[in-house]
């Protein structure tokens, strides 16, 4: 960095004189010309990157912007999905403990039905005996 600078130095002080030179009425040399030439070049170039520069951090604060912003949205989205989730899950457990009721309600009435049937069977058993004792 420090070679470029020197270099830019040098170049903008021969420019300086050759300036000078042309506005004696001299006339220039190819190598005073190529001078001033490399010298303009040397310029736009610094030009060029200066620009550069700033649409590069241009850039860089846009996109910090826009990922910010998206960062928002998919805290907010994630925010919704939880609480779909809390939601699903308190259902499930509704549904489990209605299932659980049901399914004890069910027992309760296979097991009275199979208590009347097998009172049934002895009750039929007995009438069976008693016919054929007679």
């Amino acid at each position: 960095m420090a070679e470029q600078t020197i270099l830019q130095t040098l170049l903008s002080q021969i420019s300086q004189a050759i300036v000078k030179k042309l506005e004696k009425g001299k006339k220039l040399s190819t190598e005073e010309i190529l001078l001033l030439y490399l010298d303009l070049l040397c310029n736009e170039l610094r030009e060029t990157r200066r620009e550069l520069g700033e649409r590069i951090e241009a850039t860089r604060r846009e996109l910090l912007e826009r990922m910010g912003t998206l960062e928002g949205r998919i805290d907010g989205t994630n925010k919704r999905i939880d609480e779909t989730n809390k939601g699903m899950d308190m259902m499930h457990r509704e549904l489990s403990q209605r299932i659980d009721v049901a399914y004890k309600e069910l027992s309760r009435h296979i097991d009275e039905a199979r208590e009347q049937l097998a009172r049934g069977d002895k009750q039929e058993n007995r009438q069976a005996v008693r016919a054929t004792s007679r």
